[in-house]
């Protein structure tokens, strides 16, 4: 059985949790092909052409509580299905609010069982200028800017112009208070 890894990620974050999903499967024998929703010109066309037996892997980025609307856009854009699927998310340390829900309830609307869920604690993306951001450490490669734009900021992190202002010392302050005000554990979990 094909694993199917589709995903969007701006930051890098949500890439990199799809790659080490390919390739824990790949280790395993699995046969797994990506789709980077970013990355294609109609990310709509083809891919569900052909039904299950397939894996379908699900990835987003957590933005105000919610999972990308590219990524539900494309799951409604599939055939009615009756294959496997597993959502997974990266978050910034303050929420990973109705993301894995949400993106659940798609899937079984598209006719997926879901076998699981994962959430993938990532640097928040709104805290590059910041010492010490919220689940600091990983690096964001450059952004490709275009029409679907979801106010990632990441135009504004990697201008080499700095044409974009930003005050990142006040989005700071405004997301440690929301990130004290969430009673979510900050950390990386898997459901089953």
């Amino acid at each position: 059985m094909e694993h199917r890894i589709v995903y969007f990620s701006p930051a890098g974050t949500t890439r990199k949790a799809a790659e080490a999903i390919g390739d824990f499967l790949r280790d395993r024998g699995q046969a797994v092909s990506r789709l980077d929703l970013a990355r294609r010109q109609n990310p709509f066309a083809s891919f569900g052409s052909d039904s299950p037996p397939f894996r379908l892997w699900l990835g987003s980025p957590v933005y105000c509580d919610h999972a990308v609307p590219l990524v539900e856009d494309f799951v409604r854009s599939l055939p009615p299905a009756g294959g496997f699927a597993v959502p997974f998310v990266t978050w910034g340390a303050v929420t990973s609010g109705l993301a894995l829900p949400e993106m659940a309830a798609c899937l079984a609307e598209r006719g997926f069982a879901v076998l699981g869920a994962a959430q993938v604690m990532a640097e928040h993306s709104s805290l590059w200028q910041s010492s010490q951001p919220l689940a600091g450490g990983r690096p964001g490669p450059f952004p490709v800017i275009d029409d679907s734009c979801i106010l990632c900021r990441q135009c504004t992190r990697h201008c080499p112009a700095g044409a974009y202002p930003y005050d990142g010392a006040a989005v700071e302050i405004r997301i440690r208070g929301m990130a004290k005000q969430s009673v979510e554990a900050k950390e990386t979990e898997v459901f089953v």
